[in-house]
């Protein structure tokens, strides 16, 4: 589920998208992969100097993962092409 918050009415206009994704079935081993790659994701500069944040959550008890994003408009894109 992906929501878009428009905080227009603040001092600066900035537009945020929120998306997370869950997933079963996922081993301690991969849940480690993906949040590594995620990470590198965030890590990449960015020109127009757009705001993405990713954060993942694993529970090894049921083998579920979570990976959430929040982002301006502009930088979600990259996280949904990885």
């Amino acid at each position: 589920m992906y929501q878009i918050i428009d905080l227009s009415g603040a001092l600066s206009i900035f537009t945020a998208v929120d998306g997370a994704v869950p997933m079963d079935a996922v081993s301690q081993d991969t849940a480690r992969q993906i949040s590594n790659h995620f990470l590198g994701a965030v890590k990449t500069p960015r020109d127009d100097g757009s705001i993405l944040r990713v954060e993942t959550i694993y529970d090894p008890g049921h083998a579920q993962m979570k990976v959430a994003a929040i982002g301006s408009l502009s930088a979600l894109p990259i996280f949904l092409r990885c």
